[in-house]
């Protein structure tokens, strides 16, 4: 159940070992910290402060990394990337934006599912 297409926890558990009290920490603590995040990278997007949304997505890549949804993380990254770039297409940020909320929704119904899980093992 840890394993999903959205978010693999075995890098986590690899991380603190079998303690599912601490997974249940570990999973809060980062839905708590990327609804942040995602939050802020949605409000400077919709004023086009591109700098504030390649620094909120290089944090919540390295969140995602460390929770295991790596699809989210390389999501960040192409966000992380185009908002530091030069050239500024603003269809690709249309895209970039799309893909990386696609994501960031799996990766919420994931957790959720974590967190049902856990509960139902205490």
């Amino acid at each position: 159940m840890l394993v999903s297409e959205a978010l693999d926890l075995r890098v986590l558990q690899d991380l603190i070992g079998g303690d599912d009290e601490l997974l249940a920490e570990f999973v809060e603590s980062f839905r708590t910290s990327s609804d942040e995040l995602v939050a802020r990278l949605r409000e400077a997007a919709g004023q086009g402060r591109w700098e504030s949304v390649a620094d909120a997505a290089h944090s919540l890549k390295s969140s995602a990394r460390s929770v295991g949804a790596m699809a989210l993380a390389d999501r960040s990254l192409a966000l992380e990337r185009w908002g530091r770039g030069a050239e500024k297409d603003e269809s690709l940020a249309s895209e970039l934006l799309n893909n990386f909320e696609v994501e960031w929704r799996r990766v919420q119904t994931a957790l959720q599912q974590v967190q049902i899980y856990l509960s139902e093992r205490r």
